[in-house]
């Protein structure tokens, strides 16, 4: 197995990186286009406005 140090010295195989990305990437996306997602965003927006687009 391929195995990277980070910063906080764990050794996590790629192949379970690979798999975690796989899974939480599409719930990030169904997180932030749903209704409740868009609201968290608006309100994040709100308090941290210098991350919104110009």
């Amino acid at each position: 197995m391929d195995k990277k140090k980070n910063k906080y010295d764990v050794d996590i195989p790629k192949e379970v990186l690979d798999a975690f990305a796989r899974y939480i990437i599409p719930e990030i996306r169904r997180f932030h286009e749903s209704e409740e997602g868009q609201a968290f965003y608006k309100e994040w927006l709100e308090k941290y406005s210098e991350y919104a687009e110009k």
